[in-house]
This record gives structure tokens, sequence and C-alpha cells, in this order.
């Protein structure tokens, strides 16, 4: 059982690198989708729901080109991401 007092409290004098945190997250993410990968993950066949190309944003619709462009450029990214 631990109290939210106990243990040492930080040194006044530290500075906080509010780096750290940023970099902490990136590193996480990077080795999880490495492990996605590892694991089976393929980015190139994740499917874009069929509805997305009903959706409208004034008046125009989505195009399936544009589409598989996003899905082709995240799918490099993840890589991209997993090799860090």
């Amino acid at each position: 059982h631990c109290s939210p007092n106990s243990g040492s409290t930080p040194n006044r004098n530290s500075t906080v690198n509010v780096e750290e945190p940023k970099f902490l997250y990136k590193r996480f993410v990077a080795s999880m989708w490495a492990l996605k990968i590892k694991t089976g993950f393929e980015p190139e066949q994740v499917k874009i729901p069929k509805r997305y190309l009903e959706v409208e944003n004034r008046g125009d619709k989505i195009e399936r080109n544009f589409l598989e462009q996003l899905k082709k450029a995240y799918a490099q990214e993840i890589k991209k991401l997993s090799q860090r």
C-alpha cells in the first residue's frame, strides 16, 4: 500500500526537461508500431471504409484517388516510424 506522500520529494533545485516526455512518447509509439509490424500488421492492407467516399465537405466528396494516396503515405510513415 502506497500513500501519495510516500517516497522522495523532487529536488527543488533540479530543472525539468520539458522535451523528455515528448521524447519518451515518440520512443513508445515507435516501439509499439515496430512490435505490431513484427507480429504481422501490414499498414498497406488497411481498408478505408466505403462510407468515407460518401462524406461531403462544402458540396465536394472525397475522391477515391486521394484516399488511396493517403493510405499509401500512412503506410510509409508507419514503417519509417517503426524503424527508429
